[in-house]
């Protein structure tokens, strides 16, 4: 496998690749995302929890999944877009032709390149996100987050 690939996933019957994303985009995407985040946190009520716990691994990757739904939820329509298509551009599809595997871009441009999915809103919803946690999940995580800020202040010192 391209060792820009990070996973294969499944989503029905159809077999996609997610690569990873430059580092550009991937910084664009994380610290948007994050921004966007703090001011859905800031807008939300308070709660107090009684028990501190430390997240298992399990528990982490259920937070960063919900984190990235949470966040593309709350995005208005143009960012929305501009992320989308930002998951999409580093996903291809797997088809088999002439007995033989290949992987078509999911995106063509700024459109969706198989007609198939131009109106499945289920399997592109899906994909974004897988994309989007492929890339991004580790930065969701506190020790992920901890090193980004920690890199960040002392680059400003």
């Amino acid at each position: 496998m391209d060792r820009n690939v990070i996973k294969e996933v499944q989503i029905g019957a159809y077999t996609f690749r997610i690569r990873k994303f430059d580092a550009s985009t991937g910084s664009w995407l994380l610290m948007s995302l994050m921004g966007e985040m703090q001011k859905a946190i800031s807008d939300m009520p308070t709660t107090t929890s009684d028990s501190e716990s430390a997240p298992s691994t399990a528990s982490e990757e259920n937070a960063a999944i919900g984190a990235i739904q949470f966040l593309l939820m709350n995005l208005d329509e143009e960012k929305f877009v501009r992320v989308q298509s930002k998951a999409l551009e580093v996903c291809d599809e797997q088809k088999m032709m002439n007995d033989r595997e290949v992987w078509l871009p999911f995106l063509t441009g700024k459109r969706i390149s198989n007609p198939e999915f131009q109106n499945d809103i289920s399997t592109t919803l899906s994909l974004t996100s897988q994309s989007l946690f492929a890339n991004l999940s580790p930065f969701f995580s506190k020790s992920g987050l901890s090193s980004v800020f920690s890199l960040q202040t002392d680059s400003q010192e």
